[in-house]
């Protein structure tokens, strides 16, 4: 399903030049990564793709936050070590916002 907006997907991203792309889940995690990084191992750790890439594929480089699916029968929210973790990428937004990485 997820690839059937590829393209339109693609080409949102490359007319606004977001600074941060935020996925939600594992499909949107596999569909967008540049790194070989494991989903469990990256969630809510922010990556930069000029970290990994010489030159993006979308031209542009941006910072990539992968966050567990929202969805109430995910129970990763309910690990004490995974919400200390999804509150230090709110802290890493909030950086990102006022004009810091």
């Amino acid at each position: 399903m997820a690839r059937n907006c590829d393209g339109f997907l693609q080409q949102q991203m490359m007319a606004i030049k977001p600074k941060l792309v935020i996925t939600l889940g594992r499909e949107a995690y596999l569909n967008l990564r540049f790194t070989n990084q494991d989903y469990d191992e990256a969630l809510c750790h922010p990556l930069h793709t000029s970290d990994f890439l010489l030159v993006s594929q979308l031209g542009f480089h941006f910072w990539f936050l992968p966050w567990p699916h929202p969805s109430g029968l995910n129970r990763w929210h309910n690990v004490a070590q995974n919400k200390n973790r999804l509150q230090a990428s709110f802290a890493f937004i909030r950086r990102l916002l006022e004009g810091g990485p």
